[in-house]
């Protein structure tokens, strides 16, 4: 990228930095498998704990049935749900079938415990220590130390937020996996004092209805109900909400986390935006607390509810490596920074978030619009003016991945304005999209006064192609959020007194992501991403049927088919890749068959697994019992295969001083 002489960067005059191999780095060493070689299966049992004030919280405990003493999970639920929702069970028993003993249980006042919803406040917090007080006293959970038992914590939403509150308050908690969850509690209702209505009335609704006890009168706190009433009549936060929100964000606590944190967060979550995942990883990454991010497609938002059955299993995954490495000590590991990318529909990781190779691009409103200033004007009182949008075209093919910031002078008419900031991205075809359904808040108070706001974005990520437009949108109305009460209009600034820019990380891509590329039926390809989705049809709503691997090759049967703004091929892989038939995305595919790893029955074959041992199954499956394990270096014959399944080729192989079994092909190589 070439920086101009005034600092600022034109995008007609990018340069490519050249080739970035899709795939990032990996850190660390990835887990062999998704059962270990002394999994087994597992009972549970309801029962009833009371906890430190007395309030009686309803469990679920899952204990592996071979009677040894295991490290455990302790595990809660979302806002308004309740420990037997799917979302729960789903990572119990991934857990508890790996090794583990469960504790899930109901937060107080949800599901079948008592007491009132605290929206994980002070009492929320002790009924976390006061459980894992409970696990340390049981005979088969291993602790570190008297009344120190070896435990982490998993959950999404809710169960995130406490988790982060927990292990600031009890250190014997050993790792963590927040998933979806909030940094700041008053960002994350009314970010830079603009009142997020929608969601507020969503969570009050569905919390007091899933909460409330008709024999005992009981639900939420009232105090929610009451912070509710004050936003909605003075359409700000009272400070007793602020006051209780602060205490409830573990950005005010972050100097006391030091368990290894997993950070889970959905792209295009608008009620726990990305950036606060971000700043929680920021945070403790400057402390030196071991910590992982990942972003997939989901979150509080309605793709989060159309995940399909692969990418649930691949974040479980992810996360149960990561138990495994803080709790049970092994060397498995996870990478760095994990990211969905929407428009390969694959995944990619990195050794560092956002990519080291990532430069700043500053991008002036003046070079879009023009004279010194835009005015938007406030209609009448429950219409506001039009969005207005800078538009800057690519000059090259690049990608923006991080997050994105604003400077931009204001000058509104009124007492006060609240403005609304979105992106936008328009293709070659001309269809213009939202990027994530994510943007930005910010109020201000004074008016006939030049105020300089300074913006920092969520984190995203898009491939854009030469002749493409990226914009910023501009407004003073929202549906989802209060707009001001006390608006006139207000002016945006672009003049050379008042210089408003927007700063955009970006990076040079290969032609693998943006270029159209002359492929047909009968050509042979291959996969040129990480776990790239092979679907029933064209198109993302399509279930999954698994994820390929770069290397994995096969022939172009059907297509091209255009959805989701994409190109779609059907593609029949090879018997040793497979065998699989589905649509993929054509930015995820390349010409030629590169399969790293002909294998075929006869073969001589090395484990090949740095530290971590390979296991050796009864059958093609992570399903499968593993009845041995093989070391790096361990060889063997070939004597089945190849078979998919659970997102890998399975090989029986006869080995040399282990039992005959099936091994995944990722982890043996050739003699």
């Amino acid at each position: 990228m070439r920086e101009d002489d005034d600092s600022s960067v034109h995008w007609a005059e990018m340069d490519r930095r050249g080739f970035i191999k899709t795939t990032g780095a990996t850190a660390g060493t990835i887990a062999v498998g998704a059962t270990p070689a002394n999994a087994g299966s597992y009972s549970t049992t309801d029962l009833t704990i009371s906890s430190h004030d007395g309030t009686d919280l309803a469990a679920t405990l899952y204990e592996p049935d071979d009677g040894d003493a295991h490290e455990a999970v302790l595990m809660t639920h979302g806002w308004g749900s309740d420990r037997k929702s799917a979302r729960v069970t789903e990572k119990a028993k991934l857990y508890a079938s790996n090794g583990y003993v469960v504790l899930t249980y109901d937060s107080r006042g949800f599901g079948e415990s008592g007491g009132e919803v605290g929206l994980d406040g002070p009492k929320e917090v002790d009924d976390a220590s006061t459980l894992v007080d409970w696990l340390a006293g049981r005979d088969n959970v291993l602790t570190d130390a008297s009344g120190d038992p070896k435990v982490g914590m998993d959950g999404y939403s809710y169960s995130g937020g406490i988790q982060l509150l927990a292990a600031a308050n009890d250190d014997r908690i050993d790792a963590i996996v927040p998933r979806i969850t909030w940094n700041d509690l008053e960002y994350a209702m009314a970010p830079h004092g603009v009142v997020k209505i929608g969601w507020l009335t969503l969570l009050l609704g569905m919390g007091g209805i899933k909460s409330w006890d008709f024999e005992t009168g009981t639900g939420l706190d009232e105090d929610l109900w009451d912070w509710y009433l004050d936003a909605a009549w003075t359409n700000e936060l009272s400070q007793d909400a602020e006051d209780a929100f602060a205490e409830r964000s573990p950005a005010n606590q972050i100097s006391n986390v030091n368990a290894p944190t997993f950070l889970i967060q959905g792209w295009d979550d608008t009620l726990f935006k990305p950036v606060e995942a971000l700043r929680t990883y920021r945070s403790l990454q400057d402390r030196g607390v071991e910590t992982r991010i990942c972003f997939y497609e989901g979150g509080h938002a309605l793709e989060g509810l159309d995940r399909t059955q692969s990418e649930i299993d691949y974040l479980n995954g992810l996360a149960l490596d990561w138990m495994d490495r803080h709790v049970k000590g092994k060397s498995t590991d996870v990478p760095q920074a994990t990211m969905y990318l929407k428009q390969p529909d694959a995944w990619r990781t990195h050794d560092q978030f956002p990519p080291g190779d990532v430069s700043d691009a500053t991008l002036k409103l003046s070079e879009t619009a023009s004279g010194d200033d835009t005015y938007l004007e406030k209609d009448i009182w429950w219409w506001n003016d039009t969005e207005y949008r800078f538009d800057w075209e690519a000059g090259s093919d690049f990608e923006i991945v991080g997050a994105p910031e604003l400077d931009i002078w204001v000058y509104p008419t009124g007492p006060e304005e609240r403005l609304f900031f979105n992106f936008y991205h328009t293709d070659a075809d001309g269809h213009t999209k939202m990027i994530n359904d994510m943007g930005e808040t910010y109020r201000v108070e004074g008016e006939a006064q030049y105020h300089k706001i300074s913006v920092q974005f969520s984190p995203i990520q898009r491939f854009l192609k030469e002749g493409e437009t990226i914009s910023l949108g501009v407004s003073i109305s929202n549906p989802f959020y209060f707009d001001s009460r006390e608006s006139e209009g207000t002016y945006i600034m672009h003049s050379t007194d008042y210089p408003s820019q927007f700063t955009l990380p970006m990076r040079s891509v290969s032609d693998t992501h943006t270029v159209e590329k002359d492929l047909s039926v009968g050509d042979e390809v291959h996969v040129s991403v990480e776990n790239l989705a092979v679907r029933t049809g064209p198109g993302t709503s399509y279930d999954s049927k698994k994820q390929k691997h770069v290397y994995s090759s096969g022939q172009i049967v059907d297509g091209p088919t255009s959805a989701d703004g994409a190109t779609w091929w059907q593609v029949e892989y090879y018997e040793d890749d497979g065998g699989t038939t589905g649509w993929s995305q054509q930015v995820g595919l390349d010409t030629g068959a590169r399969n790293s790893e002909r294998l075929s029955i006869g073969d001589r074959v090395e484990v090949d697994t740095d530290s971590t041992r390979l296991n050796i199954r009864e059958g093609p499956a992570t399903s499968y019992t593993a009845i041995d394990a093989a070391d790096s270096g361990d060889r063997g014959r070939i004597v089945n295969g190849p078979e998919w399944a659970d997102g890998y080729v399975w090989w029986k192989v006869e080995y040399d001083g282990h039992a005959e079994g099936w091994s995944a092909q990722d982890w043996l190589k050739l003699v």
